[in-house]
């Protein structure tokens, strides 16, 4: 695994802990068995190693019964607040991985969109105020 498809599969799991709608709880599950499961270690820059690991043993620190993964157990176990912590160090992560993408490499790669460039955009028929023009 690349450093590019780490950034990728991270952004995808963002993506999904953001928009999905359920528990936190489902979000995250969501977010692994689709593409966090991926992210490998040795792929992520060393800045970041340390905190994949943390995550990585929050979510599979619980042996699954027989037809239940660890990933399904372990998330399943968190409290709320955990798993919120969980996903917030999923975001610390990515950050930190996107500041190792070569400038080069980062507008190929598609459908991840720069932290908080979501959070800026207004909804459609919003009353908010958007951000002010320069």
């Amino acid at each position: 695994m690349s450093l590019i498809h780490a950034y990728e599969k991270l952004g995808q799991g963002i993506d999904i802990l953001a928009t999905s709608p359920g528990p936190i709880k489902e979000r995250l599950m969501k977010a692994f068995l689709d593409a966090l499961a991926e992210v490998r270690e040795d792929a992520l820059p060393p800045e970041a190693r340390p905190r994949w690991r943390q995550v990585w043993r929050r979510v599979t620190a619980v042996q699954g019964k027989p037809n239940e993964g660890r990933l399904v157990a372990s998330i399943g176990a968190l409290r709320d607040d955990e798993a919120t912590l969980v996903a917030e160090q999923i975001v610390t992560i990515h950050a930190i991985v996107q500041l190792a993408v070569p400038m080069k490499d980062a507008g190929r790669v598609a459908d991840v969109a720069p932290l908080g460039a979501v959070a800026s955009r207004q909804p459609p028929g919003s009353s908010r105020p958007g951000p002010a023009a320069d």
